[in-house]
């Protein structure tokens, strides 16, 4: 949660999630791994638990990514890749659920404040954490 807020303090503020932000954030989630593996899990559970989490997470962004023809940069692909290396693909999935549904609330609200025009652009981070601490909240 420390490393996503750094996250989301940055991207909301200079609108980028620096590389070598995502490489630390991968580096601590592959260590998370290990340790869980050297617990005891077996290895092909943390392999499917982190890998399907990364294929999500990254797979997700990428497709918004390429859909919204730069509207999405690859730094929020990154760190929903790495989010869900991290959190594996059942959190996963509900993280996204609660990033997507606090994005939209957010994007109506200005809408219809008219601050905003269906062009305008959202710093991803802020939203992934709140997304984050939703799922944490609620998501079992």
């Amino acid at each position: 949660t420390a490393w996503l807020t750094v996250s989301a303090c940055i991207d909301g503020k200079r609108r980028i999630i620096p590389l070598w932000l995502t490489r630390f954030g991968a580096a601590v989630a592959l260590l998370y791994l290990l340790l869980v593996w050297i617990a005891g899990a077996p290895p092909l559970t943390v392999l499917s638990y982190g890998g399907l989490g990364l294929l999500l997470g990254g797979a997700v962004f990428l497709l918004c990514a390429l859909i919204s023809r730069g509207g999405m940069g690859m730094g929020d692909v990154r760190l929903f890749a790495v989010l869900g290396l991290f959190l594996g693909w059942q959190r996963m999935i509900a993280m996204l659920f609660f990033t997507v549904l606090s994005i939209t609330v957010y994007g109506a609200v200005r809408l219809i404040q008219k601050k905003m025009d269906r062009h305008s652009t959202v710093p991803i981070g802020p939203f992934a954490l709140i997304g984050m601490v939703l799922m944490t909240l609620l998501g079992n």
